[in-house]
C-alpha cells in the first residue's frame, strides 16, 4: 500500500473514533442529568425530601419538582415556600424560606457556593449543638461553619427563627437567603409580589427581634428602605409622624424622605422632625439620657426647641437629590445592587443646622444628667417624688403620678402668700431615701416645690437651714424668672438680715416696732431684683417666726479667715449700735459671736464704743480687701421725715441709716466670703484658681475640696464617722452632703459608689484604685 492509502486508513480511523468517542460523552452526560437526583438518594446520609402539606413529593423523584422556583445558576437547590419542610441528618424541620440542596452558584459576578444554601450532604452535630455560635465567623457560610453550628441554625430554624438570644451569626445566614431571593428573583418582576409582601414582613419581625444589634439593625433597615423606596416617595407627608422613640446608625430612607418634602415646600421644621434627625444621624453622640429616660428628654427637647427657634427652625433646601443604593450583606452578594434617586433635596448633606439641633439636645441631656444618674441606680422609683424632684421645673408641673397628685392636693389647702405651716407637715410628704433627713433631701424638696411654682424659706440652696432643722416653714408664691441659686447681693441681705434679727432678739423679745425696722430694713435692699426681694421678705418672715439666731451660721464661720473674722466682728458690732447703743442683752450675745469668731471679747466693747461714737455719715467702710471696680448700686434714702417726733423706746433700736450704711460694709464680706453659704451647695461650680496659681486636677470631675476629702478617704479601707466629719470640716464641707456629691461622681465614672456605711464609713478599693490609681 502506497503512502497515500495509509494515510487515508489512518484519518478514517480517527474520525470514526471521534465520533464514537462524541456519541458516549453525549450519552453519559443525558444519563447523568437523569441520574442527579438517584444519585443524591444513593449518597451517604438521608436523601433531601421537599414535602409540602398539600403532597408529600415522591421518594426517588426522576425529575426536578414542578413546585421549584428555578432561580437563575440554580443546579441542584431551591427555595422553599410558606409551609414547606427540609429534611437532614434523618430529622424533618419546618424550614420556610431557606435555599436548600446540593449546589447554589453565587449571584451576580460572585464566584463559589451560595453561602445560605442548606445542603443535605454536609455532617450535622444535633449532640453537640453550638448555640452560643462561637465557630461562627463575621460573614458566615453554611458549608464552612462546623457540624455543631449547623445544629444549632437548624434548631433556630425549626423553633420559628425567634430565639431572642440567637448568635446573630444564625440570623444573618437566614437573611442572607431573602436577600437573594428578594434582589435575584423577585424583584426584576416587580414590587407588588405577594411573595415580597410576605417576605418583607418577615425582615421586620426579625429586625424587631433583634434590633439590639447594630450590624443587622442596618443592613435590614438598608434592605427594607430599598425595596421600598417608591412607597416612601408615594407617602401623604401631612400623615407622616417623626420616629421620635427609635434611633439609627444612620437616617432610615423614610425620615430622608419626609425630611425632604418639608424642606422643598419651605416649611420650617418642628421641633418633633428636628429631634428626629438628630436621632437618628450617625454624627449626633447618643448620650445616656436618651436612652434612659427618652420620654423627658423629647418633652424638655419641645419646649428649648420652641424657646430658641418660635415658630420652627428655618431650613435651606440643599441641592443633592436622595440616592438609594443597596450594599447585600451576603457575601455571595457582594455587589451594590441598582440605586435609583428620588426628586427631593437630601438632609444628608447638611451640617450646620443639624449642629444646632445637637446643641439644644445636647443641653437637654445636661438638664436631665442627674435625673438620668438617679433612675439608672433607682429604676424601680421612676414616677415617685425623689425622681421628680431632679427633673428641671419646667417639667414637674406636666407629670402626672400618684405621688405628684397627693403633693398638688396638699399645697392646693395651704396659704401660698407668705402663710407659714409646720415643717413635719411638709417633711410628712418626702420619705428620704436613705431613712435619715440629709441636705441634699432639702434640696431636692426645694426643687419640686419650684416646679409647682412654690418657694419656702428657709432654702438650703440659698444658705439656709435644712428643712428638717426648722420649727416653722413659710410658703410663698414663685415670680416669673425666679433664681434657683443666690447672688452675691442676696447673700449680703439676708446676711444683714439675719445678724439684725439676731441682735434684736437678744432680749427674747421683737416688738412690732423693731419689727417694722426690720421691714423697712428689707424695704431699703434696693439692689435685688423683684422675685429675690419676694424670697428675702419670706425669709424674714421665717426668722421672726422660727428665731434661729446664730443657728446655721457658727459652723460656717469657722472656716474664715482671721482678718475675716474681725471684719465681721466689728460690722455686728456697729450694726448693735445701730439704734444709739447697746443693752446687756445685745453685748451678751455679741460676747458669744465674738467667741465663735475666734476674737478676743475684750475688744468687744472697744469695738462698740468706736461704732457708736462716729456718726453714720462719717464712718468709712471697714477694709478687709481691696475692692474691685463694680456697678453703681442704688443709694439708700434716708427715713421719711414725719410731722411728729419719733417715738422714744427704751433698750435697742434700728437706725436705719446706720443699718443701711452698715449693710454696705456686710456686702463687701459676703462677697469674700461666699463660701460661707456654698461649702455644700449642691450647684456650686468648683472654685477657679488666678491665674498665676496653678490648677489642681479634680478627681472624678470634683471640685478642689471634694477632691481633696477623696485622696483622703481613700488612704484606708474604713472611717469611724467622727474622724470623717473632722476631715470635712477641715476642708469646709458637711460630711453628709459631700459624700452624696462624691459617690454621684463616681456612680458616673466607675458605676458604684466610692463611700458606703453610716457610723462605720467602707471605702470600695476598686473604686479607689480607679479614681487615684
Amino acid at each position: 500500500m502506497d503512502l497515500a492509502g495509509t494515510f487515508g486508513c489512518v484519518f478514517t480511523a480517527v474520525f470514526l473514533a471521534a465520533v464514537f468517542g462524541v456519541a458516549i460523552f453525549l450519552g453519559a452526560r443525558s444519563r447523568k442529568q437523569e441520574e442527579t437526583w438517584d444519585e443524591l438518594a444513593d449518597s451517604p446520609g438521608p436523601p433531601p425530601s421537599f414535602p409540602t402539606k398539600q403532597q408529600a413529593a415522591p421518594a426517588r423523584p426522576r425529575t426536578r419538582p414542578a413546585s421549584v422556583t428555578r432561580s437563575p445558576q440554580t443546579a441542584n437547590a431551591r427555595w422553599t415556600g410558606a409551609g414547606e419542610s427540609i429534611s437532614v441528618a434523618g430529622r424533618t424541620f419546618d424550614a420556610p424560606w431557606v435555599w436548600f440542596g446540593t449546589e447554589l452558584k453565587a449571584a451576580g459576578d460572585r464566584y463559589g457556593t451560595e453561602a445560605a444554601l442548606v445542603n443535605p450532604r454536609l455532617p450535622v452535630d444535633f449532640a453537640a449543638p453550638d448555640s452560643r455560635g462561637e465557630g461562627m465567623g463575621y460573614w458566615p457560610r453554611y458549608a464552612d461553619i462546623s457540624p455543631q453550628c449547623r445544629a444549632a441554625y437548624l434548631q433556630w430554624l425549626a423553633d420559628g427563627r425567634q430565639g431572642p438570644h440567637a448568635n446573630i451569626g444564625y440570623v444573618f445566614l437566614y437573611f442572607y437567603g431573602i436577600e437573594r431571593r428578594l434582589l435575584v428573583d423577585l424583584l426584576p418582576k416587580g414590587h407588588e409580589q405577594p411573595e415580597v409582601v410576605r417576605l418583607l414582613a418577615e425582615v421586620r419581625r426579625l429586625r424587631e427581634l433583634y434590633k439590639e444589634n447594630a450590624s443587622f439593625a442596618s443592613y435590614s433597615g438598608g434592605l427594607l428602605d430599598f425595596v421600598q423606596a417608591g412607597d416612601h416617595a408615594r407617602q401623604d407627608p401631612t400623615q407622616l409622624r417623626p420616629p421620635l422613640h427609635s434611633s439609627h446608625w444612620d437616617l432610615p430612607l423614610g425620615l430622608r424622605v419626609a425630611l425632604g418634602k418639608q424642606l422643598s415646600s419651605g416649611q420650617p421644621l418642628t421641633a418633633d422632625w428636628a429631634l428626629a434627625w438628630g436621632l437618628h444621624h450617625f454624627s449626633v453622640g447618643k448620650r445616656t439620657p436618651v436612652d434612659r429616660c427618652r420620654d423627658e428628654v423629647i418633652a424638655l427637647f419641645r419646649i428649648r426647641f420652641e424657646e430658641r427657634y418660635p415658630g420652627g427652625m428655618k431650613v435651606k433646601a440643599p441641592k443633592r437629590r436622595i440616592k438609594v443604593e443597596y450594599r447585600s450583606a451576603s457575601p455571595s452578594l457582594l455587589q451594590s445592587a441598582s440605586s435609583l434617586e428620588i426628586d427631593l433635596p437630601d438632609v444628608g448633606a447638611l451640617s450646620a443646622p443639624l449642629e444646632k439641633v445637637h446643641a439644644v439636645l445636647d443641653a437637654c441631656c445636661d438638664e436631665l444628667a442627674s435625673y438620668s444618674r438617679w433612675v439608672g441606680r433607682n429604676p424601680d422609683q421612676v414616677g415617685s417624688l425623689q425622681a421628680a424632684a431632679l427633673l428641671p421645673p419646667i417639667l414637674i408641673a406636666t407629670l402626672d403620678t400618684p405621688s405628684l397628685s397627693g403633693l398638688r392636693s396638699w399645697l392646693a389647702g395651704l396659704d401660698l402668700n407668705g402663710g407659714d405651716v409646720g415643717a413635719q407637715e411638709l417633711l410628712g410628704v418626702w420619705q428620704p431615701a436613705s431613712g435619715k433627713w440629709s441636705k441634699k433631701d432639702s434640696v431636692q424638696l426645694c426643687q419640686l416645690l419650684d416646679g409647682h411654682g412654690v418657694g419656702v424659706e428657709p432654702d438650703a440652696r440659698f444658705g439656709g437651714a435644712r428643712l428638717d432643722n426648722a420649727n416653722r416653714l413659710v410658703l410663698f408664691r414663685l415670680e416669673s424668672g425666679a433664681p434657683d441659686t443666690p447672688s452675691n447681693a442676696y447673700q449680703s441681705a439676708t446676711l444683714a438680715l439675719h445678724l439684725a434679727t439676731a441682735v434684736v432678739h437678744a432680749d427674747g423679745v421683737i416688738d412690732t416696732q423693731e419689727e417694722e425696722g426690720l421691714e423697712r430694713l428689707l424695704e431699703r435692699n434696693l439692689h435685688l431684683s423683684s422675685p429675690e426681694r419676694t424670697r428675702l421678705r419670706a425669709h424674714l418672715r421665717w426668722l421672726l417666726l422660727d428665731h434661729p439666731g446664730m443657728g446655721g451660721l457658727s459652723t460656717r464661720l469657722k472656716a474664715l479667715a482671721p482678718s475675716d473674722r474681725t471684719a465681721l466682728a466689728k460690722t455686728m458690732a456697729a450694726m448693735a449700735t445701730a439704734g444709739g447703743g447697746a443693752g446687756p442683752s445685745e453685748l451678751k450675745l455679741l460676747e458669744k459671736i465674738y467667741k465663735h469668731l475666734g476674737q478676743d471679747p475684750t475688744q468687744l466693747y472697744e469695738h462698740v464704743h468706736q461704732a457708736a461714737a462716729a456718726p453714720a455719715s462719717d464712718q468709712g467702710p471697714i477694709t478687709v480687701r481691696e475692692g474691685r471696680q463694680g456697678p453703681v448700686g442704688h443709694s439708700i434714702p434716708g427715713p421719711p421725715q414725719t410731722s411728729s417726733p419719733p417715738r422714744a423706746k427704751p433698750g435697742f433700736e434700728l437706725d436705719l441709716e446706720r443699718v443701711a450704711h452698715r449693710v454696705k460694709e456686710t456686702e463687701q464680706v459676703a462677697r469674700i466670703l461666699g463660701d460661707i453659704f456654698d461649702s455644700d451647695d449642691l450647684h456650686g461650680e468648683p472654685e477657679r484658681t488666678s491665674p498665676d496659681e496653678p490648677a489642681v486636677e479634680g478627681v472624678a470631675g470634683l471640685d478642689e475640696a471634694h477632691s481633696a476629702l477623696v485622696r483622703i478617704l481613700v488612704t484606708q479601707p474604713t472611717w469611724q464617722r467622727e474622724d470623717a466629719e473632722a476631715r470635712a470640716d477641715a476642708l469646709g464641707l458637711f460630711l453628709g452632703g459631700a459624700i452624696e456629691t462624691i459617690n454621684d461622681a463616681t456612680y458616673d465614672h466607675c458605676d458604684a459608689p466610692l463611700v458606703e456605711g453610716d457610723e462605720e464609713l467602707e471605702i470600695d478599693p476598686q473604686v479607689a484604685a480607679e479614681l487615684c490609681p
